[in-house]
């Protein structure tokens, strides 16, 4: 029947990345929709069910509050991974300014789990504004936070189906800085 000893299903690990997809991050024209931001597609062809869900953002950008980073699954349920950190914004429309100063770098990927303590809202509030998120201040593991977006957790996918393609989306909600989507990548806990 699939059961182990214990009568549950054996769980495995899905790791997928696209390290080097480098996606200009448009300048400023974040609006709270998927459309307005830039993805990474990452395609699962493996079959399970999601058990938990560890997203990974590489990504370079000078002013990390100017950023959201959403994570899109196959069946269409979105995530806010962080909006907007340092900001209390009103809505999730990219209207309202500013977020932590703090950097982005490629060298300090980010990663986001329900099981992480690390506030997303938080990311960069212990260094200054010069400083690198993850490098500088030696967080580089949040929790979700989706601001003033929808509510959701990365928990809400467990259930779902792994197969199909998942998106990483980051967007810019300010003028002058231009940033990259460097890479993402998953790592779901699966059953079959």
């Amino acid at each position: 029947d699939g059961c182990n000893t214990d009568c549950t299903l054996p769980q495995f690990i899905i790791a997928i990345d696209n390290p080097a997809a480098n996606l200009i991050i448009t300048d400023n024209a974040y609006d709270g929709t998927i459309a307005s931001m830039v993805c990474v597609d990452l395609d699962v062809v493996d079959a399970g069910t999601v058990v938990d869900v560890t997203v990974t953002i590489t990504a370079n950008h000078n002013w990390v509050g100017d950023t959201t980073a959403k994570l899109v699954s196959p069946s269409g349920t979105v995530i806010t991974l962080h909006s907007r950190p340092g900001l209390a914004e009103v809505a999730d429309d990219g209207t309202q300014c500013c977020g932590d100063s703090s950097d982005l770098v490629a060298a300090g990927p980010i990663s986001y789990n329900a099981a992480f303590t690390e506030d997303a809202e938080t990311m960069g509030n212990t260094i200054n504004g010069t400083e690198d998120v993850c490098i500088s201040d030696l967080i580089c593991d949040y929790l979700p936070n989706p601001g003033a977006a929808i509510p959701g957790t990365l928990g809400d996918l467990a259930g779902e189906t792994v197969t199909g393609t998942w998106q990483v989306c980051m967007g810019d909600s300010a003028g002058s800085i231009i940033g990259t989507l460097v890479g993402a990548g998953l790592s779901i806990v699966a059953t079959p």
